[in-house]
């Protein structure tokens, strides 16, 4: 019965992540559809771009790997997205 779970999560994992990549045009486009525009661009370690898309009218983000091969995924969403550079655990 373990084993079975294991590998009906790995499957589920496998296909989550693959659901949440897909050619850089396409996730862009997805984003633009929610009205989520670049915010902040960082470089990696490994050559890949890591973009946060914010709505600046809900305060949605999301944070995208492009890598160097036109590939991007969808790394972590979040709400409530600020500006405000007060250090964590200060009063806003």
């Amino acid at each position: 019965m373990r084993a079975a779970l294991a590998i009906v999560c790995t499957f589920a994992s496998q296909a989550q992540a693959q659901m949440a990549c897909g050619p850089a045009e396409e996730v862009i486009a997805r984003h633009a559809e929610i009205n989520e525009t670049p915010d902040s661009i960082g470089l990696g370690a490994d050559g890949s771009q890591y973009i946060v898309l914010v709505n600046p009218q809900t305060g949605g983000w999301s944070i995208v790997k492009f890598n160097p091969s036109g590939l991007a995924c969808l790394m972590i969403v979040g709400t409530d997205w600020t500006t405000d550079k007060t250090p964590p655990g200060e009063k806003m």
